[in-house]
């Protein structure tokens, strides 16, 4: 018999509130596996407050109110949540159904693993759903290109525990930043091209942003594992990158990698 293995998930409300949230939580809730959320909510808005009424059956942690931003909204989940295996959900995504049981079944066959991620299905104002394209498999291309996606990705506690967990000083790029130091530190990962979660990219989402501050963060997490060239390449990279998913998402839901999904 497999030994039982439960869920954290925080999911960081921000300072409005984002009717999408609803349907956050109703992916949580379709889950099989036995998952502890906590709603760490900055807005205190008054439909929050009912949604976490309404879904009080699976939310362990709540706290409406200002908090020190995303990150440290997210390290106080976790550490209020129970459960061996952590990851968080911004409240515009959600989760595939089965999503949980798959890495449940996966990390329970595999101990030796410590990050299980999978594929997202990106949703948009102006297209049709498609594949996250910049999605792989482990590689050292991880040093100088995020290829994981954040709401589709699952990490052991003690695997983020051992290195001190996320890094609350981060604004935009705190996921990328934790899957580097957990390879840094030896962690296990896993690619599976299943189709994990949803991710809604918008104008209005810091997804859909690149400004000055962004690009900050990036270029501090590749200057920390990359020289000056390969830097300057992968700012340059990600630039292109984001036209191309987010400013011309219709254009790429035609193409033949949307086809695929």
């Amino acid at each position: 018999m497999m030994p039982p293995l439960t869920f954290s998930i925080t999911i960081p409300a921000g300072p409005d509130f984002d009717p999408r949230l609803g349907e956050c939580l109703a992916s949580l809730d379709a889950q099989d596996e036995a998952t502890a959320v906590a709603l760490c909510d900055c807005s205190d808005a008054q439909e929050v407050h009912q949604l976490a009424e309404d879904y009080q059956n699976i939310i362990t942690y709540r706290r409406h109110g200002p908090d020190d931003g995303q990150a440290a909204a997210i390290k106080e989940g976790w550490a209020a949540a129970p459960g061996d295996i952590l990851g968080w959900l911004n409240v515009d995504d959600r989760l595939t159904d089965g999503a949980l049981r798959k890495v449940a079944s996966f990390f329970r066959a595999h101990p030796d693993i410590d990050v299980a991620y999978g594929q997202s299905l990106i949703v948009t104002d102006d297209a049709e759903p498609f594949l996250h394209p910049e999605v792989s498999a482990p590689s050292e291309s991880l040093y100088y290109s995020n290829n994981i996606s954040q709401p589709s990705c699952f990490v052991r506690r003690s695997a983020i525990e051992a290195i001190g967990g996320i890094d609350p000083t981060l604004h935009f790029v705190m996921d990328w930043d934790l899957w580097v130091r957990l390879r840094e530190n030896g962690a296990k990962f896993h690619y599976t091209p299943d189709v994990l979660s949803e991710v809604y990219f918008g104008e209005g989402t810091k997804t859909g942003t690149l400004g000055r501050a962004r690009l900050r963060e990036i270029w501090r997490v590749l200057r920390r594992n990359c020289g000056r060239v390969r830097s300057l390449k992968s700012v340059t990279g990600f630039a292109l990158a984001h036209h191309g998913i987010y400013r011309r998402a219709g254009e790429t839901a035609n193409s033949p990698l949307s086809q695929a999904s």
